[in-house]
């Protein structure tokens, strides 16, 4: 994979964060990716009616509004943007694996496939169950720690809401919004998008990486796209040569943990 960003783990993200160059051929690539998975998704002959309610319906639309997200989200973070960003990486995630549920195809999903297209909501904890009922408790153990870092951007958890703030640079450490920055001038007060840390930007766009790659796994294990398809978007998405670092990737990482705020 040419992009670096793309078989980079958390703690490469965060121990390298001002690697911009490499980041933005990873936005290149993920957008190009993104948008020969629309088409692959949506170019005709169209698959279903709006009356149907099939299984194979809902694995198409789940996918489809993964797509959606997936999008959201690198647009979002090619902006910044990252508390929305973070929020939107658990219902990624979560479709995928309510799709993988409904596969499944047991008396159980079935059920539950019948509420989900009456407009009730299916808990995340089913698919976790279906796991361990068919002897994959420890992936089921793994899913359930992976939805729960995510949950906590969605639930406002003290720390997950600390990636927005800096330590400002008086004695007392004051935490500073990270799109403050004080202009005063004849229009009043103006905030900007001026301090956001870079490695929580670098850190998520990790997490999309992954969460694409996926995605692209999923399209196949669910017999959405063929497996050849995404073989192909997957080839011509990505770039003939990787953007070399410019930066030694420090032993230990540094930077902003989920315990403190930021310091600039």
């Amino acid at each position: 994979m040419p992009s670096l960003v793309w078989r980079m783990t958390q703690e490469e993200a965060q121990g390298s964060p001002y690697e911009y160059a490499v980041r933005e051929q990873f936005f290149r690539e993920a957008g190009t990716l993104l948008d020969a998975l629309y088409l692959l998704l949506h170019a005709g002959p169209f698959r279903f009616t709006i009356d149907d309610r099939t299984v194979e319906k809902a694995i198409w639309l789940l996918h489809a509004d993964t797509q959606d997200t997936l999008r959201e989200i690198l647009v979002a973070l090619q902006e910044k943007r990252h508390r929305i960003a973070a929020k939107l990486f658990r219902f990624a995630l979560e479709a995928l694996d309510l799709a993988a549920y409904f596969h499944a195809k047991t008396p159980s999903s079935s059920a539950d496939l019948s509420k989900w297209y009456e407009g009730n909501i299916v808990a995340h904890a089913q698919w976790r169950g279906h796991l361990k009922n068919v002897g994959k408790a420890e992936a089921a153990a793994a899913r359930r720690e992976v939805y729960t870092q995510m949950s906590r951007h969605v639930h406002g958890a003290y720390p997950a809401i600390l990636f927005s703030y800096i330590a400002g640079g008086s004695e007392r450490n004051y935490m500073v919004h990270d799109g403050y920055q004080a202009v005063v001038s004849d229009r009043g007060f103006e905030a900007r998008d001026f301090l956001v840390h870079p490695q929580v930007v670098s850190q998520h766009c990790s997490t999309l990486a992954d969460l694409i790659l996926l995605f692209t796994e999923e399209l196949v294990n669910r017999q959405v796209v063929p497996a050849s398809d995404i073989a192909q978007a997957l080839r011509s998405s990505l770039e003939t040569d990787t953007v070399p670092r410019r930066f030694e990737l420090p032993t230990q990482p540094t930077g902003p943990t989920d315990e403190q705020p930021r310091e600039p």
